[in-house]
């Protein structure tokens, strides 16, 4: 029975090292870097391309995956709804829109 000392010790070599080698998840804290911004927020959706939105009190946050973007509303977003067609319906105090892109690729509320 000489292996099974020698057995037990390549199995604890195998587990020290698959401990000391995985790889821990990449998490990021994203704060909006917008000195305008609330931090009330009512709702998120995401859009069809993947961007995020987030209703906040002074209007749309818009998220890409890098930059954060504030488009304005007539007042306080309350809630979101991405559609299977693309569109992103907002509703506002008073008020309900969507988001529309012009020639340029910047986002407005119509």
């Amino acid at each position: 029975m000489k292996s099974k000392p020698a057995f037990l010790a390549i199995l604890l070599i195998c587990v020290f090292c698959n401990a000391v080698f995985a790889q821990l998840p990449y998490l990021q804290h994203i704060t909006p870097p917008l000195d305008e911004i609330e931090n009330e927020n009512f709702a998120i959706a995401q859009h069809a391309d993947g961007s995020i939105y987030v209703a906040n009190s002074e209007g749309l946050l818009a998220f890409d995956g890098k930059n954060w973007e504030l488009i304005k509303t007539p007042g306080t977003v309350l809630s979101l709804h991405s559609s299977a067609h693309g569109i992103l319906w907002i509703g506002c105090i008073n008020n309900i829109g969507y988001l529309l892109r012009d020639k340029n690729g910047k986002s407005e509320y119509k």
